[in-house]
């Protein structure tokens, strides 16, 4: 497959691209390469980047949310973050010699020529776009705030099917524009003939996950939520995980969308699928990123990060002072360990207080709680040493991989 080589930076309202030498080159066909959201790429792109061409958007993105208030003193947070930030800049996918984006000030699908940013065609839906189409053959998917889901043809954005669900669809006035209370705010998974999404902003009003037939658009099952979905939906052979933004993501059958299960989490719209591992966050406070075990829905480690793209047993992890290399499988190893430790410790700690300060139990339990915190130190310094390198990043919310090298955006 021949195409355009190059390297896309889309920012709030410009897409840049870089090289254009022509080679082989690796399709990137949804948010952040694959189901999983990866953010990695086999291809290798040349050290020396130069800018090849430049496309201004008329309207920059119009966000969803607004920013927290400051501080939430019923639960007693301070200086609380965003957590529901996946539509601030326009997504790019890219698949031959095309290039792909949706947006939220004009309700549109843009395809521009890979080798010229000359616009191709642009296809208008009914509301607001907030996140990536995906690209699957010959056919364009995307999800809209008008609460439709739109199949386009790659070549010349027609519409080969339209899916709304008309009984639950009504328009209300949101964010200043008209939007369906079945907005489309989780991206689209398209694997194995099927079309996977999540609609809806309350539960209380209706939220809902989906099933189509890739070539029809027919519905092959639906099933109702109980949280709100927002955010790229990652999928796995088995299963779905919906990002919630300001509380866990959740995880759903793929075969007949029934509840798996859902992971203790501070939040945060990010996600990453690891093997057996959950990527989440940044949550409300604490700028970290929760991993849980899929099969346990068990949180496993926690990170002190934004962003991260695993490569075999290294992880690259973007905080936002930094970029680090990891040992992830040695770090994980020790997290589960001081998990472990901590939780016997507040066991013994607990029975303490109901015992009488001299008695015989007391004095056994304390020793135990003592060989407890020196084992929590040393293994606080042997998570140390699972950090392979670190540089200083002021680069904060973008991080991909293509080839062996690294690419970091703000």
């Amino acid at each position: 497959m021949m195409r355009s080589r190059y390297w896309m930076r889309m920012s709030m309202s410009i897409v840049i691209l870089l090289t254009a030498n022509v080679s082989l080159g690796d399709d990137w066909p949804t948010y952040n390469h694959d189901n999983a959201r990866s953010g990695i790429t086999s291809e290798q792109l040349p050290q020396a980047l130069s800018e090849c061409w430049r496309f201004q958007c008329n309207h920059a993105p119009e966000p969803a949310w607004p920013p927290p208030a400051a501080q939430d003193f019923w639960h007693n947070h301070n200086q609380l973050r965003a957590t529901v930030i996946y539509d601030r800049a326009f997504h790019t996918v890219a698949v031959r010699d095309a290039v792909y984006f949706a947006s939220s000030a004009d309700f549109s699908v843009y395809a521009l020529e890979a080798k010229t940013g000359k616009v191709r065609w642009v296809f208008f839906t009914g509301g607001p776009v907030r996140l990536a189409p995906v690209v699957a053959g010959s056919k364009l998917y995307v999800g809209s705030d008008d609460g439709c889901v739109y199949c386009l043809d790659t070549d010349n954005g027609s519409l080969i099917w339209k899916y709304e669900d008309a009984a639950e669809n009504s328009m209300v006035p949101g964010n200043g524009r008209m939007i369906s209370f079945l907005s489309v705010r989780t991206g689209l998974v398209v694997d194995a003939g099927k079309v996977f999404f999540a609609a809806g902003l309350f539960p209380i009003e209706g939220t809902f996950l989906f099933a189509l037939n890739a070539e029809s658009g027919s519905v092959l099952w639906r099933e109702k939520l109980n949280v709100s979905p927002q955010g790229y939906l990652l999928a796995s052979t088995q299963n779905l995980y919906i990002p919630t933004g300001r509380t866990g993501p959740v995880s759903f059958a793929r075969e007949n969308g029934k509840f798996r299960g859902e992971f203790d989490s501070a939040g945060g719209a990010y996600t990453l699928l690891v093997e057996n591992t959950l990527v989440t966050g940044p949550g409300r406070g604490a700028k970290q990123l929760n991993a849980a075990d899929v099969t346990t829905n068990e949180t496993i480690a926690t990170f002190g990060g934004m962003r991260m793209v695993v490569n075999g047993h290294i992880a690259y992890m973007q905080s936002e002072k930094g970029l680090t290399a990891i040992d992830r499988r040695k770090y994980l190893a020790l997290s589960k360990q001081r998990i472990a430790l901590y939780s016997r410790q507040k066991q013994i700690s607990d029975q303490l207080k109901k015992l009488a300060r001299n008695s015989a139990p007391a004095n056994e339990l304390k020793d135990d709680l003592r060989n407890i915190q020196i084992s929590l130190r040393q293994n606080k310094e042997s998570l140390e040493q699972c950090f392979i390198w670190k540089h200083a990043c002021d680069d904060t919310y973008s991080l991909i991989m293509a080839g062996s090298t690294l690419f970091v955006g703000g």
